[in-house]
């Protein structure tokens, strides 16, 4: 269940890792290797539309968004919508 539940983050984050180099799961060796699991069964790719993964790239890994250029939200002024720069 608990494969199940993280499948949706751990196929994005392996796009976004293949797509754009930028690795959410950098410097945790035991989640990366637990990673490789669910997405190991194809599951993934099957619970989406075939192009989804180009179409996720095209655009949020695209210079219009933030994630696309890698920037923070703190870089572009925005932490004052945060409680605390906690956030950031």
């Amino acid at each position: 269940m608990v494969d199940i539940a993280w499948l949706p983050f751990l196929h994005l984050a392996k796009i976004m890792q293949c797509d754009s180099g930028y690795d959410f799961l950098e410097g945790r060796p035991k989640l990366k290797k637990w990673q490789q699991t669910p997405l190991n069964t194809d599951l993934a790719s099957a619970s989406v539309a075939p192009d989804f993964d180009e179409a996720f790239s095209g655009f949020y890994l695209s210079d219009q968004t933030l994630l696309g250029r890698q920037e923070a939200v703190c870089d572009r002024g925005f932490s004052e919508a945060c409680a605390t720069d906690a956030c950031c």
